[in-house]
């Protein structure tokens, strides 16, 4: 950034909203709606050697919830309260990380099988 301390204040806010536009990163998303059944079966269907298509990463927490938890996030669903979206990201492989939700999606693989 350049020296702020020889220009106007209305020059320096010019300034930083071009640095900010400059270095903002545009993200590309897309919203895709999927049954539960096609969720839990991406996320079961190769899930022992890894090969899952729908994949918990490394980064994220075990499986924590209680029984009571997963219950009530069970009933929500049966009583059509809406349910937070699921994040997914793509990686270079073609399978999707689990970013948020994956204490759902295994709270559902639970409870369907």
């Amino acid at each position: 950034m350049k020296d702020s301390r020889n220009i106007s204040g209305e020059a320096f806010m010019n300034m930083l909203e071009k640095e900010i536009d400059d270095q903002q990163r545009n993200v590309a998303f897309d919203i895709k709606e999927y049954t539960i059944e096609i969720i839990v079966q991406k996320y079961l269907n190769g899930l022992e050697k890894d090969e899952n298509e729908f994949f918990v990463p490394e980064y994220q927490r075990e499986f924590v919830w209680d029984e009571n938890r997963q219950s009530r996030f069970i009933e929500s669903l049966m009583i059509g309260l809406p349910i937070p979206y699921i994040f997914l990201a793509e990686t270079s492989e073609g399978r999707y990380e689990i970013v948020d939700g994956s204490q759902r999606i295994r709270t559902l693989a639970a409870y369907i099988y």
